[in-house]
């Protein structure tokens, strides 16, 4: 934080004027996905739009790998999501997720198979 200006450091790198000059790679699916849960949008997941709040997909990514039962020794070090289609509240999304180099991939699927997101969670180690 530079307390003069009041403006926060970007914490992705230390050149950049709001991470514009970063690419991100295209998402790939793992070949072998497996259904990890049926998830139901809520009103309360929804923005001033009606819309599903972008911040939730990440909520339904990491609760679908249950982050929660991480080992100690791990934490997630990147997330990178692709917001692919709108969603809705009563709407149900099946979440898929498989293994990538260093982490896993998940993405939430309509009742017609259209991808709505995607998200590649990447782990490392305590210390490492």
């Amino acid at each position: 934080m530079d307390w003069e200006t009041l403006k926060a450091d970007c914490l992705a790198c230390s050149r950049c004027e709001l991470c514009k000059t970063r690419t991100l790679n295209k998402l790939r699916a793992p070949k072998d996905l497996k259904l990890l849960e049926r998830r139901k949008m809520h009103y309360s997941d929804t923005d001033v739009n009606g819309h599903v709040n972008n911040t939730r997909y990440a909520d339904f990514a990491c609760d679908a790998v249950e982050l929660d039962k991480l080992p100690p020794e791990q934490f997630l070090a990147e997330m990178q999501i692709g917001y692919l289609a709108e969603c809705r509240p009563g709407e149900i999304l099946d979440l898929e997720a498989g293994s990538i180099d260093s982490g896993c991939y998940v993405h939430g699927l309509d009742r017609n198979g259209k991808a709505r997101f995607e998200t590649a969670m990447i782990f490392q180690q305590v210390g490492s």
